[in-house]
């Protein structure tokens, strides 16, 4: 499976019809396409919000989400842990504690130092002026709820609903490692959690709505869903990022592959990430210390910023293409971006791609980002008007379309199984999938060229990038047929 994730305005003056149409000439259709919240909200970049059952009213109506759907396979985000602090039941709250606290995470004999600290490096617990304390996990603009709560899930149930009924293909479950809250207890995969989000998946399911989970592929997301039932909901890999560019930056694919192999999990579905909306994440339990330090040393060396939470590197504040026009200066930076799309899609598992860093936008160019320091707020700057008029005439366009095409053939026959072939001279990689029909050769050299095996240069070329007479040039790949 390939996604594509986006928010719904992400560019200049746009609504989900305007995106339905600017997509149409970028995207192939029947990927999957993940958009991200499009709800009216109290912040946090929308993941704080107010009403569910509509849509803000300068993006649209559900008629557009619809409209989307018939083209792509549409994943939304069930935001379950919280809601907004404009939401009804935060706003009642004042009206009637009592009743209200059986809804939201209110707290009336309590203090600040007995609630867990945020993986934003703050509090949870924020005292309000009725003399309650309320836990917020990610930020002040929500209040997290309670999913034990009857009315809670009777709400749930018509949203997912209301979702089905407008061609929703799947939902992505937020934050499902902070489901359940125990003063004193551990923010992340309590005792309390694993009942609630296998409740909350089957609850998903039953709209015949397909799950995913924003959970990492470590020790602790790998004890989520492990049982027969749920074993296939999709979770992240949100290392992959780092090794990646740990990959092009070393000039060594076996960086990459020793991670992929440490991730392949019998039965487990996992969703691989170059980069996010999330930011380039350091946090992972898969990233070794001694990697970490190889990333932060470059970072450093390069004055990208580095988001700390509760006193450790948390994620590397740049955007992806950004990154890459570092890691690679004397190569273009399009290039790097279709390789790094050709391995991803040709890993073993699904493969994401954040939609501004497959156009190759560098929100960077815009110096007054220098103040911001989550991640998302350099990636929510929307992609200028000026930016998508060049893209629209650049090569890369039509390069990027048909490598996407290619790869989403190849996923929707191979059951998400693939398996590596082999790695020649430490720069070229060699993927096959599982029934031996299709091939990825990458040269991750960025100096020499490499001539690709026989055993594939009578194979048919279905995508290539850099790739003359058998030879691959710097940072070239070729996707061949093998039958």
């Amino acid at each position: 499976m390939i996604i594509i994730g986006t928010y719904p305005d992400a560019f200049e003056l746009n609504n989900l019809s305007s995106l339905n149409q600017i997509l149409n000439e970028i995207l192939p259709q029947k990927l999957c396409l993940h958009i991200f919240p499009f709800y009216p909200n109290s912040g946090d970049f929308g993941y704080a919000p107010d009403d569910w059952f509509h849509i803000r009213e300068d993006l649209g109506q559900w008629e557009d989400i619809y409209n989307l759907s018939s083209k792509w396979k549409i994943i939304v985000d069930g935001i379950y842990n919280h809601v907004g602090v404009n939401h009804v039941w935060s706003k009642n709250f004042k009206d009637d504690p009592e009743y209200y606290s059986k809804i939201l995470h209110a707290y009336k004999n309590c203090s600040i130092d007995q609630g867990p600290f945020s993986p934003r490096g703050q509090p949870v617990l924020v005292k309000s002026h009725l003399n309650y304390y309320f836990w917020k996990t990610f930020s002040h603009a929500a209040i997290d709820i309670r999913l034990d709560s009857d009315i809670v899930q009777k709400k749930i149930t018509e949203h997912l609903t209301l979702l089905a009924s407008v061609g929703i293909w799947g939902v992505r479950l937020d934050a499902v490692a902070y489901y359940s809250k125990f003063l004193g207890a551990e923010i992340r995969h309590n005792h309390g959690v694993f009942k609630i989000a296998n409740k909350m998946a089957d609850k998903v399911r039953s709209q015949n709505l397909k799950v995913l989970a924003q959970l990492d592929c470590d020790e602790d997301g790998l004890k989520y869903f492990a049982d027969e039932t749920r074993k296939n909901i999709p979770i992240n890999d949100f290392t992959y990022s780092t090794f990646l560019a740990l990959s092009i930056l070393e000039e060594d694919p076996e960086i990459l592959m020793r991670h992929i192999e440490q991730t392949k999990y019998d039965g487990r579905i996992i969703v691989r990430v170059p980069r996010t909306h999330d930011g380039i994440l350091l946090r992972s339990k898969l990233l070794r210390e001694y990697d970490k330090e190889k990333i932060l040393n470059f970072a450093d060396s390069k004055k990208i910023k580095i988001r700390i939470a509760n006193g450790t590197p948390y994620e590397l504040n740049c955007s992806a293409p950004y990154l890459y026009s570092l890691i690679n200066p004397g190569i273009n930076v399009y290039d790097t971006i279709l390789f790094s799309i050709a391995v991803t899609g040709m890993m073993p598992g699904w493969s994401y791609f954040y939609l501004p860093y497959i156009m190759g936008y560098i929100p960077e160019i815009q110096t007054y980002l220098e103040d911001f320091t989550d991640p998302r707020a350099l990636n929510r700057i929307q992609i200028t008007k000026k930016y998508l008029d060049k893209y629209l005439n650049l090569n890369h366009r039509y390069e990027v379309y048909s490598l996407l095409s290619t790869l989403n053939k190849i996923h929707s026959s191979q059951d998400f199984q693939f398996k590596t072939d082999y790695i020649i001279n430490k720069q070229l990689l060699v993927i096959t999938t599982i029934d031996g029909m299709y091939s990825l050769i990458a040269n991750f050299d960025r100096s020499k060229k490499y001539q690709i095996p026989k055993k594939y240069s009578k194979g048919k070329i279905l995508r290539q990038n850099k790739f003359i007479d058998s030879e691959l040039d710097a940072f070239g790949f070729v996707i061949i047929s093998l039958t």
